[in-house]
């Protein structure tokens, strides 16, 4: 897979337009609590993070959420 170089700008806005925390992750999809955002991407219906990190906030793909929810009809 290559690799796509962008410029510090473009990268910026890129992943302040599609990187989502949480918070904004159930607040797009309408889900109440941690855990049941917890045992969707156990159960599959939602994509994994793709960032996590010990003691950070995972953060996830907004385009790929949408993609990923629309595909499974939620």
């Amino acid at each position: 897979m290559s690799t796509a170089v962008l410029s510090p700008e473009t990268f910026r806005e890129e992943a302040s337009r599609r990187l989502i925390d949480r918070w904004e992750l159930q607040q797009l999809l309408d889900i109440r609590s941690r855990s049941a955002v917890a045992r969707m991407v156990e159960d599959g219906r939602l994509p994994r993070p793709v960032v996590s990190k010990t003691g950070a906030s995972p953060l996830w793909d907004k385009d790929e959420v949408l993609e990923h929810t629309d595909r499974q009809g939620g």
